[in-house]
């Protein structure tokens, strides 16, 4: 099992903080998220 939760490079975290607004006493943003890549698939040799 590999991690595979989304992330936000610096950048991405940058604009989250600009763009969050406080919905219910949680900060939520629109900004975009990273996903990690997937996996190649190893063939059984």
């Amino acid at each position: 099992m590999t991690n595979r939760k989304p992330f936000r490079t610096p950048a991405q975290k940058a604009e989250a903080r600009r763009t969050a607004d406080k919905v219910n006493g949680t900060y939520v943003s629109p900004a975009p998220v990273s996903y990690h890549r997937q996996a190649k698939q190893q063939v059984a040799a």
